[in-house]
């Protein structure tokens, strides 16, 4: 990472200032400059906030908002353009601020907005946006850079009192810091990688060893017997049994197939003349139903059929006088609705008449009433002026009131503002000094929590470690106590194997002896003891088959009591190794236990120093780490809410006084203007009662103008109402009139229809084929006409002559094909065809589950063959990873881990690097860098520094240098740290320094050593110094000169 720009907007001391760090470039060497509190490390600030959210001290985020920046202006921003890998990046943020009001209003909360974006060039446009929120822009810069916060302050930008934390910080600091720059957690990934494999493939061996027992003891595959038979068999033998059984159920299956087939032949049979006796019986049954129906639906209803037919007959003759019958009705209806219309209007004619001679008696009244209401209208303009000019003349009169109390009121505020100004200035004054009291106190308090946070983190490694420990020892003695459960079975079962071994063998040797007097002459000469006499009279038969019997089981017994015996060796050898590994648990808790003593009490130290008033645990746990460290945070942020509340406090002061100068400032103003309005309004009221001698109050003119305003506006509403309502009438009487003529004329042309109908009906019904002569009685028959009668009757009639004709056919077909033929019997054909059903199915059912067990089985077999073949090669791979394993775990001869070892080997390089470049020139050739013997062959150690003294032949811890041999031990070391990152291909890259004070502590000669070191390194990467010291400002050229300006803020100057 190499700096570019870095632009301030409101951060610090600064108002809005920009360094420009391209023009360093010439020398890469230069100096940051100015008075203390400045803002020197405002610029690390900057710098850490724009990348990490951050600051370089134990400052807040929320306290790096300028003092100087004005409320109205809620930007603070820092913009920060840096190079990386030959590309231009853009990161800012903003900071979000509290409301504008209260005591803590403009002060910062926390960012608010943040944005890490690739650039073509300074001001050219984004190429591509890589983060545009709080958090993910912080995670991309780590990913970016490839260093967290933390690292960048111990690599790249060392700020004050920090500048040696890598030389003096612990183990795991040193680990975790070179494990991020050099990227070795590669290796930490392997060793990770590699146990989890060899865990994995120790799983999948016990799986396989597992599952073939599994497969010869599925009960859903073998049978009771033939699992015995595999429990007693070895892995060769089971093998074997297994496929003989596979034979033996794949000769019975060929057998069964024969009898399935010829039970299904007797199954069709029987299905077959069943189904010829259902469809049989079927067509029997179908010929009763259908007589039955015949009487029910046919015979049963004739009677109601023919009375369908008259009545039928009736309705089509109603339906041929349907329409004149319609006329003849329609017509008598329109004859009384007209009488009825005609009526109405004559009622409504009178009434509007009445209306229409009402309305003209009140037009006439109006209009003799209406040269009155014109006349007082017209005085309505004299009206309104005399109200103006009244109520200009009340307005005056309050004005001077208002301006009299007004000026009396400016008088004493003025007074109380003076008075409050003097008492502000005085509180300022007290705020100011009891702030620089607590600046001073939390200095103290985040030094001592630093010093606290590397020890917590030590402790707490340690305790963790502890308490693996405590497991792995509870998890031995459970496995040590397992073991002797297991060996003790074990010795029981060889004992047991070995005492029927013996009793085998004295009976197989009862046998042979038998066997031996068996085959003794007379006369022959003993095979054994060569006598030509047998006194000893066979009291046993010998029996070959049963000897031959005994030699099996004899070594069969020897078999299990040598795999007994083997058990046995494995499970002492077990019992050793579980004891030896208990003993070395309980060693190193110990060792462990003693390490966390030491430190807790450097951690008391180190917090008692600012904080004498906490009382401590007398052991030291995780969470007594933490509640030291929440009190140490409690009493800093106690301290930093007092200097905020004190901050806050003269802020608030300024403020007041600030606003009490405004406030006097404009009550004056006030009072000068409050005295023209006041001599304004009294020329005003001398005026208007020379004008208006007998001038009334305003509200005696306001009513008089709405009194002859309203009594204008009804009388003209009413005049307009009255003309329109009578014209209305008048056209309502002219309308109903003409209505009236037109429903009488209607009337009278209905009748002379009404009469011409009623003689036509008349005629028809006269007729001799006239079904009826009686009016009333064709009204009936047409009514039913409404309900459609006619198409349900035909149709009902339809159904009946169609449903007797096919119900006919029907039952002779069905007596054609079954003359000649009876019943049949179907409880018979029934049982017939269950018997042979069911012979079928039990048969199919043993086939097909004989076919599953052999399917199963061969599958078994086939999955025992592979499993076998997985567990053989499985086992070398085991053996091979297990030793590789154990061998990046740190459990190999030099007993050091992978990760550990590669970080090791990188510390020597920078040590050496350091030795052959930078501690022999800086300290005149009296130091070294080493690594310390105590801990370099120690898997969990070998990155502690020690310092060799040369011209006392001494080997020095880091903590017993002085302060400038420190420094310059601390500048060796950070030097050789950046140059050998840089060229280690999977580091970190890094392209500056800078290094904020420490020169202060070295004499001339070292001082010039130094800057010579510096100018060096400065040809591959730019350096950056922060010093008060005389001589470096004498010496380096390129500077960085911060300046204040009158106000208290700082500007920047680039002095090339």
């Amino acid at each position: 990472m190499k700096p570019v720009k870095l632009e301030m907007i409101n951060f610090g001391p600064y108002r809005h200032e920009t360094i420009d760090f391209t023009k360093f470039e010439e020398a890469s060497l230069f100096l940051i400059s100015g008075r203390t509190g400045s803002g020197k490390s405002s610029i690390f600030d900057a710098m850490l906030y724009a990348l990490y959210n951050v600051s370089s001290s134990d400052r807040e985020i929320g306290e790096l908002r300028s003092t100087f920046a004005d409320l109205k202006d809620s930007r603070t921003q820092v913009i920060f353009h840096f190079e990386h890998q030959d590309k231009l990046y853009r990161v800012q943020r903003t900071l979000e601020l509290k409301p504008k009001k209260g005591i803590d209003r403009g002060k910062g909360i926390g960012t608010k907005e943040a944005s890490l974006v690739l650039l073509d060039s300074i001001d050219g446009r984004e190429l591509f946006h890589l983060a545009s929120q709080n958090l993910k822009t912080t995670k991309s810069v780590e990913e970016l850079l490839q260093l967290t916060a933390e690292q960048f302050k111990q690599i790249i930008l060392l700020p004050q009192y920090q500048f040696s934390q890598f030389l003096k910080s612990d183990v795991e600091a040193k680990r975790e810091i070179l494990r991020q720059i050099f990227g070795t957690q590669i290796f930490r990934d392997f060793e990770e990688a590699l146990a989890d494999r060899n865990k994995l493939l120790k799983q999948e061996q016990k799986a396989l060893d597992d599952d073939l027992d599994k497969q010869f003891q599925n009960k859903s595959v073998w049978n009771q017997a033939e699992m015995e038979s595999f429990a007693q068999a070895g892995e060769k033998e089971r093998w074997q049994l297994a496929k003989a059984y596979l034979k033996k159920y794949r000769d019975e299956q060929h057998t069964l197939a024969f009898h399935v087939k010829e039970a299904e032949k007797q199954k069709n049979k029987a299905f077959e003349n069943w189904s010829e006796g259902q469809q049989q019986a079927q067509y029997f049954d179908d010929l009763k139903a259908k007589e039955a129906k015949y009487e029910s639906d046919i015979l049963s209803k004739e009677d109601s059929h023919r009375k369908d037919q008259l009545l039928l007959e009736r309705l089509e003759f109603a339906d041929g006088l349907k329409g004149t019958y319609k006329s003849f009705t329609e017509a008598g209806r329109k004859a009384v609705q007209l009488e009825q219309a005609v009526s109405d209007l004559n009622k409504k004619a009178a009434k509007k008449a009445a209306e229409q001679a009402s309305y003209q008696k009140k037009l006439d009244t109006l209009k003799q009433e209406r040269e009155t209401q014109e006349k007082n209208y017209q005085s309505l303009p004299e009206v309104r002026q005399r109200l103006d000019a009244a109520q200009r003349l009340q307005n005056d009169q309050e004005q001077v009131q208002h301006s009299q109390k007004q000026l009396h009121a400016l008088k004493e505020k003025r007074e109380v503002l003076s008075r409050q100004e003097n008492q502000n200035r005085q509180k300022l004054k007290a705020a100011e000094q009891e702030k620089e009291r607590l600046k001073e106190r939390l200095n103290a308090l985040s030094e001592a929590k630093f010093k606290a946070g590397l020890i917590k983190h030590s402790l707490d490694r340690h305790v963790e470690k502890q308490n693996e420990l405590l497991q792995e020892q509870h998890e031995l003695e459970q496995k040590l106590s397992q073991a002797r459960e297991y060996l003790s079975a074990a010795e029981t079962e060889l004992s047991q194997l070995q005492a029927a071994s013996r009793s085998k063998k004295k009976d197989q040797l009862k046998l042979m002896i038998a066997k031996l007097q068996a085959e003794l002459a007379e006369g022959e000469a003993c095979p054994v003891c060569g006598s030509l006499e047998h006194p000893t009279h066979q009291t046993l038969e010998a029996d070959e088959k049963g000897l031959k019997k005994l030699l099996e089981e004899t070594e069969h017994l020897d078999s299990l009591i040598k795999t007994a015996d083997r058990k046995v060796q494995a499970l002492n050898s077990t019992l050793k190794d579980t004891g030896s590994r208990r003993t070395a648990v309980i060693e190193e808790q110990g060792q462990i236990a003693e390490t966390v003593a030491n430190a807790y009490r450097e951690l008391q130290k180190a917090v008692s120093v600012s904080l004498d008033s906490l009382d401590f645990q007398e052991s030291y746990s995780k969470e007594t780490g933490q509640a030291i460290l929440r009190a140490v945070e409690a009493e800093q942020k106690n301290c930093a809410e007092q200097r905020d509340a004190q901050e806050a406090a003269a802020a608030e002061l300024e403020a007041a006084i600030q606003e009490n100068l405004a406030e006097q400032q404009s009550a004056a103003q006030e009072q000068s203007v409050e005295n023209d309005r006041l001599q304004q309004a009294e020329q005003d009221i001398v005026k208007l009662e020379e004008s208006y001698a007998d001038l009334r109050h305003a509200a005696y003119y306001q009513e008089l103008e709405e009194t002859i305003k309203t009594a204008y506006e009804a009388f003209m509403s009413s005049l307009e109402a009255t003309e329109t309502a009578l014209h209305q009438t008048a056209t309502a009487v002219s309308a109903l009139e003409g209505s009236l003529a037109a429903e009488q004329n209607s009337l009278a042309v209905n009748n002379q229809e009404l009469a011409e109908q009623e003689r036509i009906l008349n005629e028809a019904l006269a007729q001799d084929r006239a079904l009826t002569h009686d009016i009333s009685q064709l009204a009936d028959w047409l009514a039913e006409l409404d309900h459609h009668r006619i198409s349900t009757i035909s149709d009902r009639i339809s159904r009946f002559e169609e449903q007797k004709q096919a119900l006919s056919q029907e039952i002779q077909a069905l007596k054609e094909r079954l003359e000649g033929k009876t019943y049949p019997d179907l409880d018979i054909l029934k049982t017939q065809k269950e018997e042979a059903d069911k012979n079928h199915l039990n048969l199919v059912e043993k086939q097909g589950g004989l076919g599953k067990q052999l399917q199963m089985m061969s599958e078994t077999i086939k999955t025992i063959e592979d499993r076998q073949n997985q567990a053989e090669q499985n086992r070398q791979a085991v053996q091979d990873l297990e030793y590789l394993n154990k061998l990046v775990q740190g459990q190999g001869k030099n007993r050091i881990r992978l990760e550990t070892y590669v970080i090791q080997a990188h510390l020597e390089q920078i040590l050496d690097y350091a030795n052959n470049h930078y501690i022999g020139l800086l300290s005149s050739q009296q130091f070294e860098f080493l690594i310390s013997e105590k801990t370099s062959g120690n898997a969990q150690s070998g990155l502690n520094i020690n310092i060799y003294d040369k011209t006392n032949n001494k080997e020095l811890p880091a903590s017993s240098l002085s302060g400038g041999e420190t420094f310059i031990a601390s500048l060796a070391i950070a030097l050789s740290m950046s140059e050998v990152v840089q060229n280690t291909s999977n580091g970190a890259l890094i392209e500056t320094l800078f290094i904020d004070e420490g020169f202060g502590s070295l004499d001339e000669e070292t001082l010039d050593k130094a800057v010579a070191v510096l100018e060096t390194i400065g040809e591959n990467r730019m350096v950056g110094v922060i010093s008060h010291v005389k001589e470096m400002k004498e010496t380096i050229e390129q500077q960085l000169l911060i300046e204040k300006r009158i106000d208290g803020s700082s500007s920047v100057t680039h002095r090339v």
